[in-house]
C-alpha cells in the first residue's frame, strides 16, 4: 500500500526552520521558463496570528523571502520536487505561499558592466554573484565581446541572452544553464526510467504526427563591415521543405556555437512532424528537466519511443499526487 508523504521545510529569516504539513502542493517547471514556480496551501493555524497591540490585525509566521525546500513521495520516500524562495502570501481560509525558484534572487537586482572580451560563463557567473546559485558545467566558454550593460534589469539581460545570442536559459533546481543547446546532456548514458501507458501513467497521449510542412532555420550574422554569413543545414530527404526561417545572432559567436543553436532552433521547427507525448504519471519516478525517459505503450507499440522531458506540472494532495510532462521526441 501507498500512502502520501512530504517533507517541506521553510527556513525563518530568524534562523527557525520549520516543518509543515500541507492541504496541497502544485509545482511548475521548463526548459522555456527561467523561473520555477511552487504554490503551498496551509493551514491558517499557527502560522497566521494577531498581534498583541492591535487584535484585529494579522501577521505571518512566514515571511517574504523565506527558503523554501519541498520534497514529496510516497512511504516517506520523498524526492526534492522544488526548492525556492517565499513570493507572495495570501489568506483568506487557507494560507497560500506562492513560491518562486532561484530565479528569485537576481530577478529584482539591476548589473552594471562593460567588457572588452568576456566568456558567457563568466559572464553568467558575474550576474549571480553573491548568491547561492551554481552554474551548469555544460554552460560553454564561448566568447562575447563588446558586452556593456547599464543598470539593467534580469529580465533584460536574460532577453538579451535569449534574442541577441539565441540563448537557451533554464535553472534545474538551483543550477543555472544558459547555452545553445536546450538539452546538452543529450540523452546520457545511464538507464533510462521508463514511462508504461496504463502501469505508472494515469494518462497518456502520444500522437504519432504526419510528415507536414518543415521550415528551415536558417542562422545568420552580420559584421561591422557589412560581410554576411549563414549556417548550412543538412539536406533532408523524408521531409518537404517549404519555407527558410532566418534568425538573427550576433557576429562574433563562433561557428560551432551558431550551428549548435540552428540545431538547437531546427529540432523546435520540426517538432510538429515527430511524435509528440504529454502524459501523467505518479510522483515516482521522479524526474529531471532534460533528462530522456523511455514511454511504453504495448498495446499500440507504434506509439513507443525516447523523449527529452521538457516541462514538468506537477500536484500533491487529497486528490494524490502526479506529474504532468510535457515530453519532446528523441528517437525509437
Amino acid at each position: 500500500m501507498f500512502y502520501l508523504t512530504s517533507d517541506i521545510i521553510i527556513n525563518l529569516q530568524d534562523g527557525r526552520r520549520l516543518r509543515v504539513r500541507p492541504y496541497s502542493v502544485k509545482w511548475k517547471r521548463s526548459v522555456k521558463d527561467l523561473c520555477d514556480t511552487c504554490e503551498i496551501t496551509l493551514p491558517l493555524h499557527p502560522y497566521l496570528y494577531t498581534t498583541e497591540s492591535n487584535a484585529s490585525s494579522r501577521e505571518c509566521l512566514i515571511k517574504n523571502g523565506d527558503k523554501v525546500s519541498v520534497s514529496l513521495g510516497y512511504n516517506g520516500n520523498n524526492s526534492t520536487r522544488f526548492e525556492g524562495y517565499v513570493a507572495t502570501i495570501n489568506y483568506n481560509d487557507r494560507l497560500v505561499l506562492q513560491c518562486e525558484g532561484y530565479y528569485y534572487l537576481i530577478k529584482r537586482i539591476p548589473t552594471t558592466g562593460s567588457w572588452k572580451k568576456v566568456t558567457l560563463r563568466d559572464f553568467v557567473q558575474y550576474i549571480v554573484k553573491n548568491t547561492d546559485i551554481t552554474l551548469s558545467k555544460n554552460i560553454p566558454n564561448e566568447t562575447l565581446t563588446n558586452l556593456t550593460i547599464q543598470n539593467a534589469s534580469m529580465d533584460k539581460v536574460f532577453k538579451m541572452l535569449q534574442e541577441d545570442y539565441l540563448c537557451a536559459a533554464y535553472f534545474k533546481g538551483r543550477e543555472l544553464y544558459v547555452g545553445a543547446s536546450l538539452f546538452p546532456e543529450g540523452g546520457g548514458t545511464g538507464a533510462r526510467k521508463k514511462l508504461r501507458i496504463g502501469w505508472n501513467v494515469k494518462e497518456g497521449k502520444v500522437v504519432n504526427q504526419p510528415i507536414g510542412e518543415i521550415v528551415k532555420i536558417v542562422v545568420k550574422s552580420t559584421d561591422d563591415k557589412g560581410k554576411t554569413t549563414k549556417t548550412k543545414s543538412k539536406k533532408s530527404n523524408d521531409k518537404v521543405v517549404t519555407g527558410i526561417e532566418e534568425k538573427k545572432i550576433n557576429p562574433n559567436m563562433s561557428e560551432a556555437f551558431k550551428e549548435s543553436v540552428r540545431k538547437r532552433l531546427q529540432d523546435e521547427a520540426n517538432a510538429k512532424s515527430l511524435k509528440q507525448a504529454d502524459v501523467t504519471c505518479f510522483l515516482e519516478p521522479q524526474l529531471e528537466l532534460g533528462e530522456v525517459v523511455e514511454v511504453i505503450d504495448q498495446r499500440y507499440p507504434e506509439r513507443n519511443g525516447r523523449f527529452f522531458v521538457a516541462a514538468i506540472d506537477g500536484e500533491f494532495g487529497e486528490s494524490g499526487g502526479s506529474q504532468k510532462l510535457t515530453l519532446r521526441y528523441y528517437g525509437d
